[in-house]
């Protein structure tokens, strides 16, 4: 069983796995914003694609939820914009990928 000086290793190296996931979390955030998603998917690990992509999905939803007293459409407008961006993941799936860039996808 590890002791000492080995618990205080493995505690900075958890530590720097928790700041480098941040680092890319926030990069993928950036990005996002400026990249089309079938190029955004291969630029950044995929637990920060997943983290981000979630993220997005819940900020628009609700963004859509709360115009909706104002505009009784934008709930079908959210729903038309995510169809158009599922129909381009799967056209992207569909394609010619890597076995990284399939099982990155399939996260």
């Amino acid at each position: 069983y590890a002791k000492g000086n080995v618990e205080t290793w493995l505690s900075q190296i958890e530590s720097m796995m928790r700041v480098t996931v941040l680092d890319q979390c926030k990069a993928a955030q950036k990005a996002f914003l400026t990249t089309p998603r079938t190029e955004w998917y291969w630029d950044f690990p995929a637990q920060a694609i997943l983290v981000i992509d979630q993220q997005e999905w819940t900020k628009d939803t609700e963004n859509a939820l709360s115009k909706m007293a104002g505009d009784p459409g934008a709930v079908e407008q959210f729903h038309g914009d995510y169809a158009k961006q599922l129909e381009e993941t799967v056209d992207l799936v569909r394609g010619q990928l890597t076995k990284l860039q399939r099982r990155c996808v399939g996260t």
